[in-house]
């Protein structure tokens, strides 16, 4: 046994241990494995002498590996086994699996009993007995998803050690290494049906199998003092400078993950593929790797080709990799997820749109949509959350400076979360050619909603009338605006935005649509311009003769209506474009 863990969940599993298992050299490096702060997974893995089934699910069939590098498994709350363990001469590495939370500095006000058992409280504790046993130096590898996690382990364990033990400073900085990693590998919780699965794959029973998928990356940069297991063998990367690969994976995987969390779950998913399979959802995550894309520092061929993994993995059906695993704990992971970007984006004068969608997601998350609450700083963050959305002490003010305290003071951010918190239903109109269609999808996208074409909607009567160059009367418009109406209806109800594009031409039409949440857009534009477009035009129903009759029907809103102007000519498509578009409504 030469590695220490503590955090014995199923990602250690999943990877960690796998990755020894799979070393040439596994039999040298046995892991004594402790829990977190339960002691169930340990209690499982005794009787089964910490052997376990790893089952990795392809999209084609699941494979099973026995996996055996887990040499005792012990309770964490068994601090006096934690710190004999670390002080054995033998051990020369200590992993860490204990997610974001564990990596706070203790507070100043916490009991002895309750320094003991934190993440930074237990370190020290097994560090100043290895002193004391002389048994050398050794590597401490944190394996949680925020950046510099060697750094931020280490400032943790020196900040605890100057209020207990000042001395044991100097012994830390001259014997202990820390590690920084980025680790990748989408490892679901348990599922009801793993241990047939295990059974049926391997023929033995096992009360503790991990499901993951067959992706996995381990990228580490530091020193090991007293050795390590051969893990380059099973596809570690052992590299001078982690960040590039902690950003790409934060930003691009993680960042993504957060807005499928929240958006996704709010709009009925349960599931991360299912999220990804939604058009509005994947819109969404697009414009944030977008976003993000332009302050990562590898390659752009290999950010297309992470963003087309990704894609891939988040696909696979049978990873049933849950939302509400995800959302978890927000209050701890969206930090280190979206700061840097919207800090960048801002200091380069743009809006980070990407990063406001998942903020005001996560608002909304908070406020009771879609999956349920569990943080660490739940009471404090739904409290954050809570009450009126808009103002200068309102719940997007409040969350904004929680997250991104540097940006506390940054009205215009602040009230694009406002408004992509608050739903809202638009109106995309204007004569045949005018863009609504195009327009609408991408307002869709800044608002992360559902949209529809209002063509789409028309009774199989109104289309073929069109089609053979019949103009439309009132009497055929009511049936086909009613269905407008009751779209826009079941968004509001839900408390939900939407986008519609429907010409709505009459002032008559627009009062069937309104609604004390409607906002018209109206694209306007010469009719030349529109004229050229129509006869380009060769996928829709309508033909350019009707373009007159139109025009004729056409009674431009009038100042006591919620409306916004769009000339065509702008082109109105990118996300800060339409964005702007919203901050007028």
């Amino acid at each position: 046994m030469r590695i220490v863990h503590l955090g014995l969940g199923q990602f250690f599993r999943a990877h960690v241990a796998w990755y020894t298992d799979a070393a040439p050299d596994a039999s040298e490096w046995g892991i004594a494995a402790f829990t977190g702060r339960s002691p169930e997974r340990a209690a499982v893995l005794v009787p089964q002498d910490g052997l376990y089934t790893l089952i990795v699910r392809h999209p084609d069939g699941d494979a099973a590996t026995v996996i055996s590098s887990i040499s005792v498994a012990l309770p964490g709350a068994d601090v006096d086994a934690f710190v004999a363990a670390v002080a054995r001469r033998e051990v020369a590495i200590i992993t860490l699996t204990v997610t974001e939370a564990g990596y706070a500095m203790v507070s100043a006000d916490a009991t002895p009993s309750e320094v003991a058992l934190t993440v930074p409280g237990r370190l020290v504790a097994g560090l100043a007995a290895r002193r004391a046993s002389g048994s050398g130096p050794l590597a401490i590898v944190p394996c949680d998803n925020l950046p510099d996690n060697g750094g931020k382990i280490a400032a943790a364990i020196r900040d605890l050690a100057t209020r207990i033990d000042p001395t044991l400073v100097g012994w830390v900085d001259d014997n202990i290494s820390f590690v920084t990693t980025m680790v990748d590998r989408i490892t679901p919780s348990e599922g009801p049906d793993d241990a047939a699965t295990a059974v049926a794959l391997t023929g033995r029973v096992d009360a503790a199998p991990v499901v993951t998928e067959p992706f996995s990356e381990w990228v580490l940069s530091g020193e090991f003092p007293a050795g390590r297991p051969q893990w380059e063998a099973a596809g570690a990367q052992f590299v001078d400078d982690v960040a590039p690969f902690e950003q790409r994976k934060l930003w691009l995987l993680n960042g993504g993950h957060s807005l499928m969390a929240y958006l996704g779950s709010a709009r009925g998913h349960i599931t991360v593929d299912q999220a990804a399979a939604d058009p509005v959802v994947l819109r969404v995550v697009e414009a944030w790797w977008d976003e993000a894309a332009r302050h990562l520092t590898i390659p752009a061929a290999d950010v297309l080709a992470a963003r087309a993994a990704l894609l891939d993995r988040w696909a696979n059906p049978h990873i049933r990799h849950r939302l509400a695993q995800i959302a978890m704990d927000g209050s701890q992971k969206l930090p280190v997820r979206i700061s840097t970007v919207a800090r960048d984006e801002r200091a380069a004068g743009r809006m980070p749109v990407g990063a406001v969608a998942i903020v005001a997601a996560w608002i909304n998350h908070l406020r009771g949509a879609g999956a349920p609450v569990t943080d660490v700083d739940a009471a404090n963050v739904v409290a954050l959350a809570a009450g009126p959305v808009s103002g200068p002490d309102g719940a997007a003010a409040r969350v904004v400076a929680y997250l991104v305290p540097e940006l506390a003071g940054d009205r215009e951010l602040i009230d694009a979360v406002a408004r992509r918190t608050e739903p809202k239903v638009f109106v995309v109109m204007g004569v045949s050619g005018s863009g609504k269609s195009t327009v609408a999808a991408a307002l869709a996208v800044e608002l992360g909603c559902d949209f529809v074409d209002g063509d789409d909607l028309h009774p199989a009567a109104n289309v073929a009338k069109q089609a053979a160059g019949q103009p439309l009367t009132d009497d055929d418009r009511w049936p086909w605006l009613l269905r407008v109406a009751e779209w826009l209806d079941a968004r509001v109800t839900a408390g939900q935005s939407g986008v519609v594009a429907c010409s709505a031409l009459k002032r008559a039409h627009r009062d069937r649509l309104r609604g004390v949440r409607v906002v018209f857009v109206h694209l306007r534009g010469d009719r030349a311009t529109i004229a050229d477009r129509l006869v380009a035009r060769t996928d829709h129903f309508m033909p350019a003769t009707l373009l007159d009759s139109q025009f004729a029907t056409l009674e431009p809103p009038t100042p006591d209506e919620q409306f916004v102007y769009v000339d065509i000519t702008q082109h109105i498509t990118t996300f800060e474009q339409v964005a702007a578009v919203v901050a007028f409504a």
